[in-house]
């Protein structure tokens, strides 16, 4: 029998406090963005929780012009035990190969498939 899946969506971004740290945030009636902690440990809080797969998107790669951070990716792959995706500044093949190696199981892209 099919059952629902339980897959959370963690926004990361760059802190405005804490420069080069990244966070995870979430918006108020999608304007006023929040930060709200770190992703790593709220990576482990949705596995305890028995989350099926769990998406980190990286809001500012893109607008930065950068590649998503691998140093999260890489600690949260070697914290957690589930199905893992990143997205987020992914332009190039290459992107995907890095992501992969550094622990993601999947890539997710949105404007370089419009692109490319």
């Amino acid at each position: 029998m099919l059952r629902k899946r339980l897959i959370p969506k963690l926004q990361l971004k760059s802190s405005k406090f804490a420069k080069g740290r990244m966070v995870l945030v979430t918006t108020v009636n999608f304007n006023k963005v929040l930060e709200i902690g770190e992703p790593v440990s709220q990576a482990k809080i949705y596995e305890a929780q028995a989350s099926d797969e769990l998406i980190f998107l990286d809001l500012d790669a893109c607008r930065e012009a950068r590649k998503p951070n691998l140093d999260i990716i890489r600690k949260s792959s070697e914290e957690i035990f589930m199905p893992f995706t990143v997205g987020g500044g992914v332009d190039r093949i290459e992107d995907f190969k890095e992501l992969l190696s550094n622990g993601a199981d999947k890539v997710s892209i949105n404007t370089a498939a419009v692109r490319n």
